[in-house]
C-alpha cells in the first residue's frame, strides 16, 4: 500500500532565524528547536486526514504551507507563564512542532483546509479526481 504523504524529516530539527520576525515576533540569530507532533493519517472517500496534537499552539501561532510537493506545518506554543510567577515544577517543554510532508498527485492541493481546536489540528487534503474511486458502467 502507497500513501498520498510521507514525513519528509526527521522528528527534531533547528532552524536558525535569518533576522525577520516570525510568527511570535521573534528576530535575530536565536535558534529554534522544533520537533514532530504526534499525529494521525487516515483516508474517507473523498479526502485524506491528517490530525496532529499540537497543544499550547494557537491560531496565530500557527502556519500552514504547501509549496510544490510539500506541506509544512509549524506551530508555535503562545502559552506563557503569568508574570511574577516562581515555577516550581517546570514539564512544560520549550519546544515548537513543524511537521513535512511530501505530498503526490493524489491530493489537491489548492484545496486543503485546515482547522485548529483544543490543541488538535486537524488537516484535510482533498483528493484529485483521479484519485477518487468511481463506478464503471458496463455495457
Amino acid at each position: 500500500m502507497s500513501y498520498c504523504i510521507t514525513p519528509a524529516y526527521s522528528s527534531v530539527a533547528t532552524r536558525r532565524n535569518n533576522g525577520s520576525p516570525n510568527a511570535s515576533g521573534n528576530t535575530g540569530t536565536e535558534t529554534e528547536r522544533f520537533v514532530r507532533p504526534s499525529h494521525d493519517f487516515s483516508e474517507t472517500t473523498d479526502a485524506y486526514v491528517l490530525t496532529a496534537q499540537v497543544p499550547g499552539v494557537s491560531k496565530e501561532t500557527l502556519e500552514t504551507v504547501v509549496t510544490d510537493d510539500q506541506l509544512v506545518i509549524t506551530g508555535r506554543k503562545s502559552w506563557k507563564a503569568p508574570e511574577g510567577a516562581v515555577p516550581l515544577i517546570q514539564e512544560i517543554q520549550p519546544h515548537n512542532y513543524r511537521i513535512t510532508l511530501r505530498l503526490d498527485r493524489r491530493v489537491d492541493a489548492g484545496k486543503i483546509k485546515a482547522e485548529l481546536r483544543h490543541g488538535v489540528l486537524t488537516v484535510t487534503l482533498p483528493k484529485a479526481e483521479a484519485a477518487k474511486p468511481r463506478r464503471i458502467v458496463v455495457d
